[in-house]
């Protein structure tokens, strides 16, 4: 008969005192070794301390893994999407990119949404019945868009993913909840003579900063990020240099995919961003907000596009409807290249779209190469 294997064996080590010793532990624990001080001089004495540390140590084990199965959604997700949670970190390490855009957004969804609604439940008494309850009560609802729901319903799967990862759940119940079907409203675009009410007189604008930044977006499909975050070193007489983008609570950064790009701008879009900028006296970002080193809001620059649009007789309601939103400037302006028949190359080239096409890869048009965009800026204002 094979004797149990002691989890401990016990071994001397002299102290400064002559001809005395201390027994130590060295004790096996969940396969690894750790070593601990008995105190004890005798070895009788130190194998009565060693058995009371490891009952001790396995009722904080158990009180531990109760308190685990007790946590409840609120405690377990309240910081879960910031950057020193154990899920990020475990991500990174394994060279997943998060940006700090998607992990505010996340945590905001956390914060208003998942924590008020699962927060004062345990993590194992949530059921995949009431998780497709609270889907179906989004849709009926009617406040959220599909995408949205989604969204909410993905990052909640991955919250349990992480529980059940560090063993709070045996199973995660969001993984059998189907997500709805999205439904993709399309975007709205203003017609060619909308477009001219819009620019014709700069006063229908309450700043005539907006409307040099509604007129350089639908003159060239920037995005509002690289709106935000252009310089004054970015304009040139004949084109701009799109290097940089503004993401907040990170600053500039480089645009969306990577898409460093020159795009051509009318002789009348280079005066009036130089109006601005004798106007303003920007140090570097040309629409700065409250300080000379914030850009102004997202939120500002969109109502002020939305009174915009008021002015020229589209109501709010209309807009609603339409779909009409800043962004619409994007699809506005490529709506009316690929009308012009510029190419689908061309327009890649100025809206930063990512492609895959390695022909579209190795293209590189020069200044002279867009004759025609510039032929199609100049008509929107005659």
């Amino acid at each position: 008969m094979n004797r149990q294997k002691s989890p401990f064996t016990l071994y001397k080590r002299k102290t400064v005192k002559k001809n005395q010793h201390i027994y130590y532990a060295k004790i096996t624990e969940d396969f690894r070794e750790h070593r601990v001080s008995t105190g004890c001089t005798s070895k009788g004495a130190a194998e009565i301390w060693v058995m009371k540390y490891l009952r001790e140590r396995e009722e904080e084990k158990k009180h531990k893994q109760l308190k685990k199965k007790q946590i409840t959604f609120g405690e377990f997700a309240k910081d879960f999407w910031s950057e020193k949670s154990r899920y990020v970190r475990s991500k990174r390490a394994r060279n997943y990119s998060f940006s700090n855009a998607y992990l505010n957004n996340a945590a905001g969804n956390a914060k208003n949404h998942l924590i008020p609604t699962w927060g004062k439940y345990p993590l194992r008494s949530i059921t995949s019945y009431q998780i497709d309850d609270w889907v179906i009560e989004l849709v009926e609802q009617g406040l959220y868009a599909s995408s949205t729901i989604n969204k909410l319903l993905q990052q909640l799967r991955i919250i349990l993913d992480q529980a059940c990862y560090e063993r709070m759940l045996d199973e995660n119940p969001a993984k059998f909840v189907r997500p709805v079907k999205n439904i993709f409203k399309k975007r709205g675009v203003l017609s060619p003579q909308e477009v001219r009410q819009l620019f014709v007189d700069p006063k229908i604008w309450t700043d005539y900063r907006h409307y040099a930044i509604n007129l350089l977006t639908l003159s060239t499909g920037m995005r509002l990020g690289e709106i935000r975050g252009l310089l004054v070193t970015d304009i040139y007489q004949d084109h701009i240099a799109v290097r940089h983008s503004w993401e907040d609570h990170v600053g500039i950064k480089e645009p969306k995919w990577g898409s460093v790009r020159d795009i051509p701008i009318t002789m009348q879009v280079y005066e009036v961003l130089e109006q601005v900028i004798i106007q303003t006296r920007p140090k570097a970002l040309v629409f700065y907000g409250k300080n000379l080193d914030v850009p102004m809001s997202k939120s500002h620059i969109e109502k002020s596009f939305y009174k915009g649009l008021h002015a020229i007789g589209i109501s709010e309601e209309e807009r609603k409807q339409r779909n009409v939103t800043f962004h619409s400037h994007r699809h506005t302006l490529n709506t009316l290249l690929r009308s012009s028949g510029v190419s689908d190359a061309k327009i890649r080239s100025i809206t930063g779209h990512k492609s895959i096409e390695m022909t579209d890869h190795y293209t590189h048009f020069q200044m002279s190469d867009f004759s025609e965009v510039l032929v199609t800026q100049q008509s929107l204002l005659q």
